[in-house]
């Protein structure tokens, strides 16, 4: 499924290495009161509000701000769909969590599924991803709607079912300092050996 990886320079990269490549973070771009998912995405929130969201492959909750926040655990409780599931790394979260969740996100490992469908269909692909320890490429090139993944805070990747929303994202990062935008295809699932190569550049 075509795709575009975002790459950039986190603030926190000098704590991984004691001399990055680029001293200079690139998202000093980044206003100080927004995040650096928001600031990518923005452009696509209204085609997130009607999508149910599998979240999957993060640490301890993919918006975890919003507890810390007066009423937070309230409306993180009201966003999360409680329906069982047995391993603490997957949730399903109501349609209308993104955008407005979407401040909450850290850059971290994260893959977030877009499902346009019955809220059936959603707890039974949310159920059977989680049973399956389900990989997040098959499942995309199949059936999601929007789907975004981070690299440990390095990149962020984002795969829409229509092509035209990668220009809406692209169009205004073009030339923010530090922010390098690829195009390409999701591959793990075309390659059984190469189970950690999410992205292929060369693969427009």
């Amino acid at each position: 499924m075509r795709g575009i990886c975002i790459d950039f320079n986190p603030p926190n990269v000098g704590t991984i290495w004691p001399e990055p490549a680029d001293p200079t973070p690139s998202v000093q771009s980044i206003p100080p009161d927004d995040t650096v998912f928001c600031f990518f995405f923005r452009p696509v929130f209204p085609y997130m509000r009607d999508l149910y969201w599998f979240a999957a492959n993060f640490y301890s909750t993919p918006f975890g701000g919003v507890t810390y926040e007066e009423g937070g655990e309230a409306r993180f409780d009201a966003a999360r769909m409680d329906i069982g599931l047995d391993d603490g790394n997957y949730a399903l979260f109501r349609p209308g969590t993104l955008p407005e969740l979407a401040s909450q996100i850290g850059n971290d490992w994260l893959d977030l599924i877009g499902l346009r469908c019955s809220e059936e269909e959603a707890i039974s692909t949310a159920r059977q991803l989680s049973a399956e320890q389900g990989d997040f490429d098959r499942y995309v090139v199949r059936n999601t709607e929007l789907a975004f993944h981070c690299m440990d805070g390095f990149w962020w990747e984002f795969y829409p079912r229509d092509p035209a929303l990668l220009e809406v994202v692209t169009r205004p990062l073009q030339g923010v300092p530090g922010v390098s935008i690829r195009s390409g295809v999701s591959i793990r699932s075309c390659d059984s050996n190469n189970q950690n190569a999410l992205f292929d550049p060369n693969a427009i």
